[in-house]
């Protein structure tokens, strides 16, 4: 990421704007497959991926056959195996897909098959002409029409998806860590794009919250100190600091107990 780079309210879409982008596109799409054209039916498929996976457009340019997992009983997910950097060097990584894009994806396989798209494991997801690989370029250029047609402000891009995946996906799970992993980011990002200090938010700082809260949530200092791994129990002891909302509590606990005996 460059110095000074900020994910401000520009860059991503709000959750009004994706739902109505995506009801443009699978409108488009519908019409167009009721006419044996594939144009919007791909670009649905597209934008679908981008706003629910979070991949980057390379990431979504390069995706095979063989890197979807569309059946597990209990994950489901795609490998992006060649991530940021490219090449053999890019990092590796599994990206989890909710119900709902896994089942735009099994149908949208079942589509090639109707057109004679190679499903073959080493063919593109996204295959242009002579089966090849869509290049970056032309998936900007879809996903801008996609934009267009719903009326959104052209400056969003691709890229706005990825933005907007991992809005959302903090704001609904607050789970940092879950966020990297998914996008793929180095966790200094993640922490800068979540607004918050890099330098007072580092990765321990994730096992000292998960403590913190499992202590505060009621869990009983041994458990905890199974969970954590800590060599003694008066080293668990240090995270039952307590602030405000929790005294609060356990002053209305006490307060029904005296209520109650009465």
């Amino acid at each position: 990421m460059k110095n000074g780079y900020k994910i401000t309210r520009d860059k991503f879409l709000s959750s009004k704007e994706r739902n109505r982008l995506l009801k443009i596109c699978e409108e488009r799409a519908m019409v167009d497959l009721a006419k044996g054209r594939k144009t919007w039916v791909t670009r649905y498929m597209l934008t679908h991926l981008a706003l629910n996976s979070g991949l980057r457009v390379s990431e979504i340019a390069a995706l095979k056959m063989n890197d979807l997992f569309l059946n597990g009983r209990s994950d489901t997910y795609l490998i992006v195996r060649h991530g940021k950097g490219g090449g053999l060097g890019g990092r590796k990584r599994d990206v989890y897909l909710d119900k709902d894009i896994v089942k735009h994806l099994k149908e949208y396989i079942e589509n090639k098959k109707v057109w004679c798209e190679s499903v073959e494991e080493e063919a593109p997801l996204f295959a242009g002409r002579a089966g090849k690989h869509y290049t970056t370029t032309a998936l900007e250029i879809s996903f801008k029409q996609a934009i267009k047609a719903a009326g959104l402000p052209e400056s969003y891009s691709i890229h706005s998806s990825r933005h907007t995946y991992a809005t959302l996906l903090l704001a609904k799970t607050s789970n940092i860590r879950f966020v990297q992993k998914q996008l793929g980011h180095a966790f200094r990002e993640v922490v800068k794009n979540a607004g918050l200090d890099p330098k007072q938010i580092v990765m321990h700082t994730l096992r000292h919250t998960a403590i913190t809260h499992l202590v505060q949530g009621g869990v009983d200092l041994p458990t905890v100190h199974r969970i954590s791994g800590h060599k003694t129990l008066q080293m668990v002891a240090r995270y039952s600091h307590q602030n405000g909302e929790h005294i609060q509590a356990a002053m209305d606990v006490l307060e029904g107990r005296y209520t109650d005996g009465d």
